[in-house]
């Protein structure tokens, strides 16, 4: 049997959890990337778009039941639209750096969106 391939529910659980979970913890890194690569874009896009991916990751995956997936839905649907109301603040106002402060915020609403 291949060591690599998770043997019950349980582990393709685990291991769903585990992947949002690396990107949740990547994040900080790659859109630090991501605004080195393309000065134009802003911080709160790049987190968007991790957002995004682990969105697309919670849908994609079939071993989580329903209430857990839920619930991490839940959440991720709240912090995006935290972001929303972020992004009218203060680029409707033309404000197009963000306060370290909103920063770490969601940052930390994006940590915990496991918990």
């Amino acid at each position: 049997m291949n060591e690599f391939v998770p043997n019950n529910e349980q582990e393709l659980k685990k291991d769903v959890l585990e992947k949002i979970r690396s990107l949740i913890n990547q994040s900080p890194e790659k859109m630090a990337q991501e605004l080195i690569r393309s000065p134009e874009t802003t911080w709160l896009s790049c987190f968007n778009t991790r957002l995004f991916i682990i969105s697309l990751t919670l849908d994609s995956d079939k071993e989580l039941g329903i209430n857990e997936k839920n619930q991490i839905e839940k959440k991720l649907n709240e912090l995006s639209k935290k972001v929303r109301m972020v992004d009218k603040k203060y680029f409707d106002n033309k404000i197009t750096e963000l306060p370290d402060e909103i920063k770490n915020e969601l940052l930390n609403d994006l940590i915990n969106l496991l918990d």
